[in-house]
């Protein structure tokens, strides 16, 4: 098994202090940069791979499924609607 990434990384990667492990089962509403649509769904697992590095599976109000990388969901949070 990998040992968990360095603890500075995860304030780099995940603003205002959320880990990985606190999105798990949130539902995030985001401003879609591109479209200016908001669009939300629903963390369903995050997962760390040597060859992907950190990666999250994600759920849409219409049922379909998408995987978003670390470099994404920061982009994702960052454009967080409250």
């Amino acid at each position: 098994m990998d040992p968990p990434p360095p603890p500075h990384t995860v304030p780099v990667l995940f603003p205002k202090a959320e880990s990985k492990q606190e999105l798990l089962g949130t539902e995030i509403r985001y401003r879609d940069p591109k479209g200016g649509k908001t669009i939300t769904f629903t963390v369903g697992d995050c997962v760390t791979s040597r060859l992907r590095g950190d990666w999250f599976v994600v759920m849409y109000d219409n049922g379909e499924e998408a995987e978003v990388s670390a470099s994404e969901m920061k982009e994702i949070l960052n454009n967080r609607v409250y």
